[in-house]
């Protein structure tokens, strides 16, 4: 059965829906699908993804995550790119990946109406709750309007929906007025073997000479308000004030904006800001740490797949008590009420105090990810959605 993936975005850029988008392609490879991806120009490739990507756009070039004024003309130059290849490879699924990617597809799909292309899309969250995470659109204004109804619109193009998050299955069933039976729940996962090799974390120590003899509590990802930087930097604002053996991690980019504001809190030598890390280099990255950290809200409904990450890596963490992740670590004692940073403190502060805690949490949620969250399990239902759409 042959693939058509659309990915609306510089893929592959060490980011959270990267990762996402290549745990299912590979996946699928090795379950004998044969797979092809349109993408955009920039981004790094992958060795085991065929690739196609769009001609250069001279003004974007921008890895990061959020709105950008360059991908209105990326996502014109893409559907042209992925209706060549879709009359090239002939597939029996497109499988579009983000809002724009489900947009492009369907009209794909349209175009191409004699060979009966089945649509399935992959959402992370809202697209609604994204931009008002990123202070794109207000809340109540003309622009959330508008884009209300235009994922209204999107959400009803697909045949099948995969999504992350069970919550966030729920919030667009209710917001959107979409059947809940035409979503399928994909969880992120994690790759065992990139957990296994972690050769050069003797040379990160003596490259991060600042980590030797701490305790490193780490935290992974976009370093944006969106993802959680604002009330990260309160935590760590708080726990050195009592703490002068612990030491922050922050693994990811963009640094400038996470860089000043810790500047402006006196804390940038308390933190180790890493910038972009490959993907393939972050458990060793991981392995160095005590402690993880995710403190991002749940606005756009988005799942964590840096949770799975971090238990994959036998790491306690600490993040707040919502459905995704309360399915993710399960009854843990490390999940704290929404919004409770008082709360969050001390949790951090009970693992600081205590070795053995942190040490049988680590290892409970190690077992738990390995049990079930590899690509290889998250990933099973795909094979059952392509045959029974193929068939009807």
């Amino acid at each position: 059965m042959r693939i058509l993936h659309i990915a609306p975005t510089p893929f592959f850029s060490d980011r959270g829906c990267h990762i996402r988008i290549a745990g299912i392609i590979s996946s699928l490879n090795s379950r004998g699908f044969v797979n092809h991806l349109c993408t955009y120009h920039h981004g790094a490739d992958q060795c085991d993804i065929s690739i196609s990507r769009i001609s250069p756009i001279g003004n974007y070039r921008d890895t990061s995550a959020g709105p950008n004024s360059g991908k209105y003309w990326a996502d014109v130059k893409l559907l042209m790119l992925s209706l060549k290849r879709a009359l090239q490879y002939k597939p029996h699924i497109i499988q579009s990946h983000l809002h724009e990617g489900a947009l492009i597809g369907w009209i794909i799909k349209i175009l191409l109406f004699w060979r009966r292309i089945k649509l399935v899309s992959d959402f992370q969250g809202s697209l609604t709750g994204e931009l008002q995470s990123y202070g794109y659109i207000n809340n109540n204004g003309l622009f959330n309007r508008l884009f209300w109804i235009i994922e209204a619109v999107i959400l009803r193009l697909p045949d099948k929906i995969t999504i992350s998050s069970a919550e966030n299955i729920k919030t667009l069933s209710k917001t959107f007025g979409v059947d809940s039976e035409k979503f399928t729940l994909i969880q992120d996962g994690f790759e065992l073997d990139d957990f296994l090799d972690l050769a050069n974390t003797d040379q990160l120590i003596d490259q991060y000479t600042q980590l030797k003899n701490k305790i490193i509590i780490v935290f992974t990802g976009s370093l944006l308000p969106a993802k959680g930087l604002n009330t990260l930097v309160k935590i760590i604002q708080s726990a050195v004030k009592t703490r002068s053996d612990i030491h922050f991690l922050l693994v990811g980019y963009p640094v400038n904006e996470c860089r000043d504001l810790l500047e402006s809190c006196n804390l940038l030598d308390r933190c180790t800001l890493t910038g972009r890390v490959g993907f393939d280099h972050l458990p060793e990255y991981l392995s160095l740490a005590h402690i993880a950290l995710d403190p991002k809200d749940n606005s756009s409904g988005e799942a964590s797949g840096k949770i799975i990450n971090y238990m994959a890596s036998g790491l306690p963490v600490i993040c707040f008590d919502t459905e995704n992740n309360r399915k993710l670590i399960g009854n843990s004692s490390c999940l704290c009420p929404h919004g409770d940073l008082l709360r969050f403190n001390s949790l951090l502060a009970g693992l600081l105090d205590n070795i053995n805690n942190r040490t049988t949490e680590g290892a409970r949620n190690k077992a738990r990810a390995e049990s079930l969250f590899r690509w290889d399990i998250t990933t099973k239902p795909l094979s059952s959605i392509y045959s029974r759409i193929t068939s009807s």
